[in-house]
């Protein structure tokens, strides 16, 4: 399925950095991990990332000058362009205040849902952002995925800095360049940021995204651990905007399935909403509410009333509790 031995440590220093991924596509070579490396901008690397991972998922991919490029209208690139595919899971050295710190606990957690299969698609993909932030115990848990990878996961990763990337990391990577060679700031400040298909995308902040990112998650914790009133009185936060809505029911069913996964395999981890969650519901339990999100979601994707949507999602939760 993949090609796992193609990293070339000199990376592949081209203008466009997608004739490298349409190659890989077209002889069937894919790698199992990528580094998007340029200083052009965190959106910049992060708008190449999620390119990537639009191109290979695309399920009526085109060719237009010797490149693939995604229909942009397939379920698969409307669910990544509304961030909400389920076989696509991103992680950020980025915190909520805009501070750099990639810690072992954010590499364990990833580790862990490596190895759930994907839900719709070929591959399921893991988009790391800022890598070059991590800590050395990140860096070497990172390194122990790299080394033994499903054949079902490709690693997307990005930096500003290649040369703060560990080697041992670097070299079981592809490296690919958003401008020319950019290890430093200095060689980079006269390029020109390159034009990518996700370019609404890429206009955002890496630090908006984390920020909207964290209330999705707080809101959907407090959905399953919070109590019926606590769930009740955050999702009406979100009663008036559908994209955070659908986002928040996806993170759910990220929650449920590692609860899910945890019981399963009688193995509990450092996540305190699955343990939690694992005290008090039975397999039996947790697979009804996955169906019942399922259907729920495709209901906001349908049009449907979205607060009458987000009651009917705590009554189900509660009253399987």
């Amino acid at each position: 399925m993949m090609n796992k031995n193609s990293a070339d440590p000199a990376g592949i220093d081209m203008n466009d950095p997608y004739i490298h991924i349409s190659a890989a596509i077209k002889s069937k070579r894919l790698s199992h991990a990528y580094l998007i490396c340029g200083q052009n901008g965190a959106s910049d690397n992060t708008g190449v990332a999620l390119d990537f991972a639009k191109i290979i998922l695309c399920r009526d991919k085109k060719e237009e000058r010797k490149k693939i490029v995604p229909c942009e209208k397939c379920p698969s690139c409307v669910k990544l362009n509304r961030k909400t595919h389920p076989d696509v899971v991103e992680y950020s050295g980025t915190d909520s205040k805009g501070r750099n710190s990639f810690h072992a606990n954010i590499v364990r957690e990833m580790k862990l849902d490596t190895y759930i299969l994907p839900n719709e698609s070929d591959y399921r993909i893991n988009l790391i952002y800022d890598i070059q932030t991590m800590s050395a115990a990140a860096a070497n848990s990172l390194l122990k995925i790299l080394e033994e990878p499903p054949d079902h996961v490709i690693f997307i990763m990005t930096c500003n800095n290649r040369k703060a990337v560990r080697p041992t990391v670097l070299s079981r990577v592809i490296p690919i360049f958003t401008a020319a060679d950019t290890d430093t700031a200095e060689t980079a400040a006269g390029s020109q940021p390159k034009t990518t298909f996700s370019e609404s995308q890429q206009a955002e902040s890496t630090t908006r995204e984390t920020d909207e990112l964290m209330q999705i998650r707080q809101i959907a914790s407090a959905v399953a651990d919070g109590g019926k009133y606590a769930a009740l009185a955050e999702l009406s936060k979100i009663e008036n905007d559908r994209q955070k809505a659908i986002s928040v029911i996806v993170e759910l069913q990220n929650i449920f399935r590692r609860a899910l996964r945890d019981e399963c395999v009688l193995h509990r981890n450092n996540n305190a909403k699955s343990n939690k969650l694992n005290s008090y519901l039975t397999k039996v339990e947790i697979n009804i509410i996955m169906e019942k999100l399922d259907s729920l979601l495709n209901k906001l994707h349908s049009a449907a009333n979205i607060r009458l949507t987000l009651t009917v999602l705590v009554d189900t939760i509660y009253t399987i509790v």
